[in-house]
């Protein structure tokens, strides 16, 4: 009898951890998806948006990427933050060298990666058992 029960108790708990990793990654994730959003709106809309109001929305961003990326590493596969992470690297870059070029298409990268990231993590009892 003891057996079972710890086998149903592992089993909920790998049922829970899997649940919670889960919406953890669909409400962060989805933070950043909004933000990188925003920024790459900003950037197309540069003409009438002042340079300060634009660095500002790239730094908030790549502010939350670095907050979250570590909580992200823990169940997430890292060949697939590898691509977002080569991707704001060259933001920061663009950031320091004051280019705004090509940001907006880098920003819309991150979020189809991200998109993809959040849609193929759904839990399923394959990926529990």
């Amino acid at each position: 009898m003891k057996r079972l029960f710890i086998a149903v108790a592992l089993l909920a708990a790998s049922v829970l951890l899997s649940v919670l990793g889960y919406m953890d990654l669909k409400t962060k994730g989805g933070e950043l998806v909004k933000s990188f959003n925003e920024t790459a709106d900003i950037f197309k809309e540069q003409s009438e948006i002042k340079s300060g109001d634009i660095d500002g929305s790239l730094e908030a961003t790549l502010k939350l990427w670095k907050k979250y990326k570590t909580r992200f590493e823990v169940y997430i596969n890292h060949d697939e933050l590898d691509d977002i992470q080569d991707a704001t690297i060259e933001l920061e870059q663009y950031l320091k060298e004051d280019r705004k070029t090509e940001v907006d298409e880098l920003c819309l990268d991150c979020v189809s990666k991200l998109e993809h990231i959040i849609d193929s993590e759904t839990p399923s009892l394959g990926e529990i058992l």
